[in-house]
């Protein structure tokens, strides 16, 4: 197996808030439309509709839209009231907004999550249609506050066993693991049972290779073609196969062009040890945590580029 380029993705999203009048202050300033990518959704549809029924359209538009009469005070306390009724009981609230979303919130989804009820912590997320979270990064800026860490992501690519195939030897990275994450009782034979074990009903998921009380690792395929491929309808083909601790399947095909097929990639992710209530990483909003797992998915990366 060679390994010809190794690359580090982290993802953040969430911004986590001190108390209900730090969320009150947040939502208030996204409102105000000041921050930035806060009016980029409105600005895609107002080119849409303008593209489509040119400016007479486009103006009656302007004039009908509820949405676009602003967003006042009021619309925010709705927000806050509905959430903070809501989170006595759960600890979660989310309400996506469509045309009944005034200003800065037309399309869009608001989202507000209990992360400590001790500390009264709390965590917002935004996010717009056409955009998606980029209106919540512009928001976490403009507060000066660091959105929350999801996961970081080691990316290896690996060169193709042929011009369709892929084949990735997990002893070889196991091993190469060893010195980092003390992989030394793993076999790569496991590993490759793991990602066979199920069915064409059940998508074959990471494996956890490490984890403590705080971080924990996995590994999976990552661009390939998916496992079980449809040549007819209903019937399933099962195009992985084994040899020893080694997996073989099919490249993925390039989504510009089905002709071409896109490099294999294994995916080594780094999340939270804790997870939430849909068995993924909770978000990370300690600094130090933030940094022990930047400094080792750098270290998992080295290793890999060693293989």
């Amino acid at each position: 197996m060679k390994i010809t380029n190794v690359t580090v993705e982290h993802y953040n999203r969430g911004i986590p808030l001190k108390g209900l009048d730090s969320l009150k202050v947040a939502l208030s300033l996204y409102a105000s439309g000041r921050t930035s990518d806060s009016r980029a959704t409105e600005e895609n549809q107002l080119n849409a509709i303008a593209e489509s029924s040119g400016a007479l359209g486009l103006g009656l538009y302007l004039v009908g839209a509820q949405h676009m009469q602003g967003t006042d005070d009021l619309f925010v306390k709705n927000i806050l009231e509905e959430a903070e009724a809501t989170l006595k009981d759960r600890d979660n609230w989310k309400r996506h907004y469509d045309y009944d979303g005034m200003g800065v919130f037309f399309k869009t989804s608001v989202e507000i999550t209990v992360l400590d009820r001790k500390e009264d912590l709390y965590m917002l997320e935004i996010c717009a249609a056409y955009v998606g979270n980029k209106p919540e990064a512009g928001l976490a800026e403009e507060l000066g506050i660091p959105r929350a860490l999801r996961r970081y992501s080691v990316i290896v690519e690996v060169k193709p066993e042929d011009e369709t195939h892929f084949a990735f030897d997990f002893e070889e990275v196991l091993r190469a693991l060893d010195g980092v994450l003390k992989t030394n009782s793993l076999k790569g034979k496991r590993i490759v049972k793991h990602f066979i074990s199920g069915d064409r009903y059940s998508d074959s998921k990471p494996r956890q290779i490490f984890s403590n009380k705080n971080i924990s690792v996995t590994v999976g395929p990552g661009c390939v073609e998916h496992r079980f491929v449809y040549d007819k309808p209903g019937e399933a083909r099962d195009t992985w196969t084994v040899e020893g601790s080694v997996l073989h399947g099919l490249l993925d095909s390039s989504y510009e062009d089905e002709s071409k097929k896109e490099p294999p990639t294994i995916v080594l992710t780094i999340t939270n040890a804790k997870q939430d209530r849909f068995g993924y990483g909770q978000p990370i909003w300690d600094a130090d945590l933030k940094h022990k797992i930047d400094i080792l998915s750098n270290q998992i990366a080295e290793a890999m580029k060693k293989i």
